[in-house]
């Protein structure tokens, strides 16, 4: 039985109408003739709210809605590289390039026996914007990058921490890492470990790679350190 029964009766509509030109049929696309239509797109608001409670699918195919649990991690260092990330996760959907706006990416750890050089840290950084990778990885997998990052340690090197990022200019919530105990000074990388950024850094934007590559490049040598993983 048909009702006359208005959705949102009791709360804020969250469409929003708007009229746009179309052409309806081919006579009127050759004649160039426009009439106007309703159709309705969600605010930016919405979107908003959005991204914070609700799971973000993948290349957004519907039918993945029913995976397992997961949830989204940034990559701002060698777990860019989708070939190195495998070796640590066996599962993961890769989201896609993503902004980080008042931060930076410095290297405040010394790896001396996986990498031996500095390694990646998220520094906050007023007005400056890093870039990063974003993947959508099973919650059952979130050790494994932790024993990757030494956050499961004694004495943990790296901590996870929430992270708010940006993919078409719609705010993502997600988490990484950050190194605990920051030098103020920071060590140059391994160029191997440069290497692993770089691969994984191929789908960031120009501009913030070479930036990447000269801050690098502007990092003074340091005498080998002791310790250290």
């Amino acid at each position: 039985m048909a009702t006359n029964k208005r959705p949102y009766k009791n709360e804020e509509n969250p469409y929003k109408s708007r009229i746009y030109p179309a052409a309806v049929d081919g006579n009127r696309i050759a004649s160039k003739e426009v009439i106007s239509c309703y159709t309705y797109v969600m605010p930016e608001t919405r979107k908003e709210q959005l991204s914070y409670t609700s799971e973000l699918i993948p290349d957004g195919f519907w039918p993945l809605r029913n995976e397992p649990l997961t949830c989204l991690y940034l990559a701002y260092g060698s777990c860019m590289s989708r070939a190195s990330f495998s070796e640590t996760v066996s599962t993961f959907d890769l989201i896609g390039a993503v902004s980080i706006p008042d931060y930076r990416v410095g290297f405040t750890h010394y790896s001396k026996i996986k990498w031996g050089g500095g390694v990646a840290d998220l520094l906050p950084a007023k007005g400056q914007q890093a870039e990063g990778v974003l993947y959508r990885i099973p919650i059952d997998q979130v050790p494994s990058v932790d024993a990757r990052e030494g956050a499961d340690l004694d004495r943990p090197i790296y901590r996870r921490i929430p992270i708010t990022v940006y993919r078409d200019q719609i705010p993502i919530a997600a988490f990484t890492y950050e190194v605990i105990n920051k030098r103020s000074e920071e060590y140059p990388p391994h160029p191997d470990y440069m290497e692993t950024i770089l691969d994984g850094a191929d789908i960031l934007t120009p501009g913030y790679v070479n930036s990447l590559i000269a801050h690098v490049q502007s990092i003074s040598p340091v005498p080998a350190m002791k310790g250290g993983r």
